[in-house]
């Protein structure tokens, strides 16, 4: 293409520079005006930014990662995405001054169509510039296709374009996968990466390859792909990120929250990850690791389009249950939990089932200072406004059966989660916070795992490896820890282990001691449950223990 019609490429378009600094400002104005731009509006921080995109459809935003108080360039392009308010034959580059590795890997999270670091010169940016207006014109029909949603004809038209220009060829084909995997033609995707990795193993492409098997459930096969990826150094968040998602749906969350762990550390700005680790974190029952992660996502949150009432209420949960775990008295913690619950009435009272979440939040908290009486008052009069709401949310849910629950409620507690697990039935992560709540396994996941965990303590017993045995269902436990028949498993395990090996008098105690905790974990198993006439008869056994040691 020729200066000239450069030029009038350009002057077809919008742009928007946002800058805090005016000098900067006027002189990227200038910039784009020299290049034949004929609209250059500008903006000095995160807000007005926002309102001029709301106002205009612009071409070209120019914009500092770095803007004061309010929105950063990241979350301005965070929130452009995830309101589709850019179109994506628009170019957005960011500017930086800083070079921190964490902070570009943050920066490009959101993948920006050009990274530039200051200082530039005009030469520099018109040439970033030129080249992405080349690209972006190449594949307008593609992205004319994406912007109406329709990605069946974005890979149609992307398909068309792979071998019209060389330059193009792998931007072609980058284009094409992406779209098969957001219309669902997985195995169209599968084919064209495999194709692509055949001739030459490309990082792109195997990523894309993980995707596409992810997508057809084949959760082993993207793993083996993603790990070979990791292996060999890869710097690709999405790797880590997609990894951990076919980890969970495997069941195997601890592998997915160090996955998640890693990539944080790379990454500590990417505020989904950052969520992604809280809530995998919490289903864990890593208190810890969750809490720090919810004060990372809260910090990150603000000003972020993510930004989200669940952030702050499920580091109050994290904080009851840590305490619950550690049985501390902390009074610190409960008034924590009860500002932050504050804090979120108000800042969302016109929100009636976050209002609940809260006031259920607060009756949980009741129930661990020991406030029985009010804590039940209060859940049963939220548990008949809760039967009133439609389009339950899941953390509404999940905390109404948690309330219920502190107040010795289980069937209906159990009731509410049964509820979720059905209409939520293919949400993994919920579906294992559902299942580490429950005294018994609710999903057909959990169901299956439990059977297997079973059966193979079954072994452990018949062959005497009561050690084994007690390992086993502690770990168990941990992962479901309010699960009945394997809390009363592995109090047998212990029972047996203290009764036939030759364990020293301070193991043995502490064995026992281990085993009396467990009793009174189930002490207010209910009569009517399947598991009470076990429950009792070991209960019976271990007193006779207790009082031998």
């Amino acid at each position: 293409m020729q200066k000239l019609d450069l030029i009038k490429l350009y002057s077809n378009k919008r742009a928007l520079v946002v800058d805090e600094f005016p000098d900067m400002r006027a002189s990227i104005r200038r910039m784009l005006r020299s290049f034949g731009v004929e609209t250059v509006d500008v903006a000095n921080d995160g807000g007005d930014a926002m309102a001029r995109c709301r106002e205009n459809q612009y071409d070209i935003i120019i914009c500092d990662y770095s803007l004061g108080k309010g929105k950063n360039g990241q979350q301005i392009l965070e929130e452009l995405r995830f309101t589709q308010s850019l179109n994506h034959q628009a170019i957005y580059i960011l500017v930086t001054a800083e070079v921190t590795r964490s902070m570009v890997f943050g920066a490009l999270e959101y993948k920006p169509d050009d990274y530039l670091i200051k200082p530039f010169n005009p030469l520099l940016l018109q040439a970033r510039l030129d080249n992405l207006m080349l690209e972006k014109q190449f594949f307008s029909n593609v992205y004319e296709a994406l912007d109406e949603s329709d990605y069946e004809a974005a890979a149609e038209h992307a398909e068309v374009l792979v071998n019209r220009d060389r330059r193009y060829r792998v931007a072609a084909q980058k284009l094409q996968g992406q779209a098969l995997l957001q219309s669902a033609q997985f195995d169209k995707a599968h084919k064209l990466y495999h194709d692509v990795m055949e001739r030459r193993r490309q990082e792109w492409a195997c990523i894309g390859c993980a995707r596409a098997l992810i997508g057809l459930q084949k959760w082993t096969s993207a793993i083996h792909v993603l790990s070979e990826l990791i292996d060999h150094g890869t710097e690709s968040l999405q790797v880590f990120d997609c990894l951990a998602e076919a980890e969970l749906a495997l069941g195997r969350n601890g592998v997915a929250q160090a996955i998640l762990e890693r990539a944080t550390v790379s990454s500590p700005y990417g505020i989904l990850r950052q969520i992604n680790l809280a809530e995998v974190a919490s289903a864990n029952n890593d208190y810890l690791a969750a809490e720090k992660a919810y004060r990372r996502v809260i910090k990150l949150g603000v000003n972020s389009c993510h930004d989200s009432h669940e952030h702050s209420l499920g580091l109050v949960r994290c904080l009851l249950d840590k305490e619950k775990q550690q049985i501390s008295g902390n009074s610190d913690t409960f008034k924590e939990c009860y500002t932050v619950c504050h804090r979120i009435k108000k800042k969302y009272g016109n929100e009636a089932q976050v209002i609940l979440q809260a006031d259920l939040i607060e009756a949980k908290t009741l129930a661990q200072q020991g406030e029985i009486d009010m804590a039940i008052e209060h859940a049963q009069k939220l548990f008949a406004k809760y039967r009133e709401e439609e389009n339950i949310l899941p953390g509404l849910g999940l905390d109404m059966a948690a309330a219920l629950l502190a107040i010795d409620k289980p069937n209906q507690g159990r009731e509410v989660l049964e509820d979720l697990a059905e209409r939520f039935a293919e949400d993994n992560l919920l579906l294992a916070k559902i299942d580490a709540m429950a005294d018994q396994p609710i999903s057909t996941k959990a169901k299956e795992n439990a059977s297997k965990i079973n059966a193979e303590g079954k072994v452990l017993f018949e062959t005497d490896n009561f050690d084994e045995a007690v390992a086993h269902f502690r770990m168990a436990v941990n992962h479901y820890p309010n699960n009945v028949e394997l809390k009363l498993n592995l109090l047998l395990a212990i029972m047996q282990c203290v009764n036939t090996t030759n364990a020293g008098a301070a193991e043995s105690l502490e064995m026992v001691d281990e085993a009396a905790s467990l009793i009174a974990s189930l002490e207010s198993l209910p009569s009517v449950h399947k598991a009470y006439q076990r429950y009792q008869s070991l209960a019976s056994e271990m007193q006779q223990l207790q009082d031998a040691a």
